[in-house]
């Protein structure tokens, strides 16, 4: 089991749109937003033992928002209560080209734009030296919590309408596995507001 734990992403510049699209719990527990058939899942996955060439996020905002190459930020904590050995680390996944067509993502997005990022070399041998890193303090027993979020920042290519801004969020973890939902259909907007962000000021693209 790991000890990965649920935290937040601190917002961007207010003048894009600083969302949590994803808050992985990697303690045993659900995300907020993850379907039970997912916890479980979660659960089993340790982000120190994933290979990071093989990991995939896909990622379905409504059709008014895009992301853009650089909008996506995987951010990985790791915490052992003293500042020499702590560190936080983040990491700009790459828009593919790959399609909806992959096992365990929907045939076809609907009115939703759906993204497929994943780590390009310099970020997947970075990732790996992470892991390493931890590894061997742990091995040297040391003790620490960790946390791996993925947020965005986007733009619009139309006005923001009233109501519910639905997004939703699948993770590939192993190149051979199908992806599973890490959250679907939550509504974004309701998070901004609770952290006195407003959705008007998701820029033009």
């Amino acid at each position: 089991m790991s000890s990965f734990i649920t935290r937040g992403l601190p917002c961007r510049a207010a003048a894009f749109l600083p969302v949590l699209l994803v808050s992985l719990a990697l303690s045993g527990c659900a995300a907020l937003g993850t379907p039970p058939a997912s916890a479980l899942k979660l659960a089993r996955m340790n982000p120190m033992d994933a290979d990071p060439g093989a990991i995939r996020f896909a990622l379905a905002t409504p059709s008014f928002l895009r992301l853009r190459e650089g909008d996506v930020t995987v951010t990985v904590r790791y915490d052992t209560g003293d500042p020499e050995t702590s560190f936080l680390e983040q990491y700009k996944p790459i828009i593919t080209d790959e399609t909806a067509s992959a096992p365990g993502l929907p045939a076809h997005a609907g009115d939703a734009r759906l993204v497929v990022v994943r780590f390009d070399r310099a970020d997947s041998e970075a990732f790996r030296a992470m892991q390493a890193r931890v590894k061997a303090y742990k091995a040297a027993g040391g003790q620490g919590k960790g946390s791996l979020t993925v947020g965005a920042t986007g733009c619009r290519t139309a006005p923001v309408p009233a109501g519910p801004i639905r997004m939703s969020a699948w993770l590939r973890a192993e190149a051979d596995e199908p992806y599973f939902a890490l959250m679907r259909d939550v509504d974004m907007r309701k998070n901004l507001e609770k952290a006195g962000a407003d959705a008007g000021l998701i820029p033009p693209c």
